[in-house]
């Protein structure tokens, strides 16, 4: 998948602004990336070299797809809050080559107050009606209860379980037409 056409900009939703991520962005991401509770679903905490590198891999992103990741802010105190948007699946399970992921992490503070529905309703909309996507792909930590139920609120479907990077998660599906 190739969508470079497209133009990354701002998103405004209610509360948030989501920003697509910047060099800029490097030193907060890995503050993050170092947090055992924000890693505890994810895999575990990373280096700062790992963090480093999965940060410019986000940017890079965007220049190979024209897609990416956003930071997300909060607009009335203008402090980041955390990162999510969109990915291509690429060489990590052959069920999911191609297929966009649509994912997001919460900086701790942020957890449980509406934050992460609102980003994820901003960019389910942003990627069926801008990027004209036909489906989404949301991959999820079986244990991660809040996720899932942030995604099954907006209508993804199970669709199983798969092992990426070693790591067992649930692969949840909206389509556009499920959208509509």
């Amino acid at each position: 998948m190739n969508i470079k056409n497209t133009k990354a900009a701002m998103i405004q939703t209610k509360n948030l602004n989501l920003i697509p991520i910047q060099a800029s962005d490097i030193t907060y991401l890995i503050s993050l990336y170092e947090k055992p509770e924000v890693r505890k679903e994810l895999g575990g905490v990373l280096t700062k070299d790992q963090a480093k590198m999965r940060s410019e891999s986000l940017i890079a992103h965007w220049k190979e797809y024209g897609i990416g990741f956003y930071m997300i802010y909060s607009k009335e105190k203008n402090t980041p809050m955390g990162y999510g948007g969109f990915r291509v699946f690429k060489n990590q399970h052959p069920d999911l080559e191609g297929k966009v992921e649509i994912g997001y992490v919460l900086d701790v503070p942020y957890w449980g107050q509406g934050y992460a529905k609102e980003a994820v309703q901003a960019w389910i909309k942003t990627g069926f009606e801008q990027f004209k996507f036909e489906d989404l792909t949301a991959i999820i930590s079986p244990t991660n209860a809040a996720s899932i139920a942030v995604v099954k609120k907006m209508g993804f479907e199970f669709l199983g379980q798969y092992k990426i990077d070693g790591v067992d998660n649930s692969a949840f599906r909206l389509a556009c037409k499920m959208y509509d």
